[in-house]
Formats: structure tokens, sequence, C-alpha cells
């Protein structure tokens, strides 16, 4: 996803009367590889407290609720 972000991409479907080589895309596997994609990938941290006064619980409460979460 965040290769794809520097591109401007329109996605238009196709049904596959329209699309010859449908079948053949959908089933065409890339053999698998060790390249790395990103090679500059930086991570930038967020700290709440600094830029988001909180009071200590309820940064407790966050800090629950993000470990509560699946998705988090």
């Amino acid at each position: 996803m965040l290769t794809l972000q520097q591109y401007d991409l329109n996605v238009k479907y196709l049904p596959s009367s329209e699309l010859s080589v449908a079948d053949a895309l959908s089933t065409s596997y890339l053999q698998e590889t060790t390249e790395t994609l990103i090679p500059h990938f930086e991570v930038n941290e967020v700290q709440l407290t600094v830029h988001l006064p909180i009071s200590p619980q309820k940064y407790a409460e966050f800090q629950k609720a993000t470990a509560d979460d699946p998705a988090m």
C-alpha cells in the first residue's frame, strides 16, 4: 500500500467478457523472492502525551483500549 501511494492510479472494473486474459492473470503467480520492496521505509513514532496532554488515568484507559483492540 505504501509503495502504491506514490502513483496516481485509476482502477476500472472490466467484466471477463471484455478482458480476454482475465483468467490467465488471476491464476498467474509470481515466484517468491527475498527482494526488499521498500528499501527506505521509515516509521514515525507519535508520542501522544507530547501532542495531547492528558491525565495519567485517561492515558492508562487509552493503553488498555489499544491492547484490547485486535486491529491495534
